[in-house]
């Protein structure tokens, strides 16, 4: 088995646990190729509506237009350029669903959050080098609305990750002093939330390309600027023991796509 129990406890201890050169190199080049089709998308769009009002939409998305007239939504926080958050892709791309729901993500699931698991969310997370801006002290769980059960995040590096690059850090449980929500202050120029303002540094997640650094979305983390001369991009993927709703309960606030039912996926 790929993961520990040594995984397994620092995980219950700490909320994170990093698993090196864990995807197959033909899987990783197809990611890699779906990721850059998708950063040449977003640069030969144009927004649909300037004036659109882009905290109304759900989960803070607007509407881009590619020359042959496609539409798609993608986030607010993308600067064309410097970072992107490219997401959802594999709707499109049967190459990148098939590593969504594949036995590496299976098992993920099955040592951290349970025998039964939702599919809720994955984006692409591109910085550019020399610009590549960096990301302030979140948890995941505070750009959804509240919910019971914390959810898992993988965070894939589909290059080598360092400082230098870009890389995330991760605020261990112990060091942070929660494994609770915290609440989170907005930054309305960046569109970004911060729940942490203190001195600790953090752990910086260093991997070699094909790498998984597996954390709850309780946990504490953010990233540094890229000043590298090259582009640092990873896939996020995120999955949840039961469905994440909207404000109002009624409908999925992203996907609910069931995955594993009793440790077997569902096919």
């Amino acid at each position: 088995m790929l993961i520990s129990e040594d995984n397994k406890r620092q995980f219950l201890e700490e909320g994170y646990f990093l698993l090196p050169e864990a995807i197959e190199q033909t899987m990783l080049d197809s990611i890699c190729d779906v990721c850059d089709y998708s950063i040449e998308e977003f640069n030969t769009s144009e927004r649909v509506n300037e004036s659109d009002d882009v905290s109304s939409h759900e989960g803070e998305l607007y509407t881009r237009v590619t020359g042959d007239g496609k539409q798609f939504e993608t986030s607010v926080l993308n600067i064309k350029n410097s970072r992107y958050f490219l997401e959802q892709r594999h709707q499109e791309h049967p190459d990148l669903a098939k590593f969504i729901f594949s036995e590496l993500m299976a098992e993920i699931c099955k040592a951290t959050i349970g025998q039964n698991a939702y599919f809720h969310f994955e984006e692409f997370v591109v910085k550019f080098p020399r610009g590549g801006a960096s990301f302030s002290w979140h948890q995941d769980g505070a750009y959804v609305p509240k919910h019971g059960l914390p959810y898992v995040s993988a965070w894939c590096s589909l290059d080598a990750v360092s400082p230098e690059n870009g890389t995330i850090y991760v605020l261990p449980y112990s060091r942070a002093g929660t494994r609770d929500l915290v609440d989170h202050s907005r930054d309305e120029k960046e569109m970004e939330r911060t729940g942490y303002h203190g001195e600790d540094p953090g752990v910086a997640v260093v991997l070699p390309a094909g790498s998984v650094a597996v954390f709850a979305s309780n946990v504490l983390h953010r990233s540094g600027d890229n000043i590298s001369n090259a582009k640092r991009r990873a896939l996020l993927v995120q999955f949840s023991a039961e469905p994440i709703l909207s404000e109002d309960g009624t409908t999925p606030w992203h996907s609910a796509d069931p995955f594993l039912r009793d440790g077997e996926i569902i096919s």
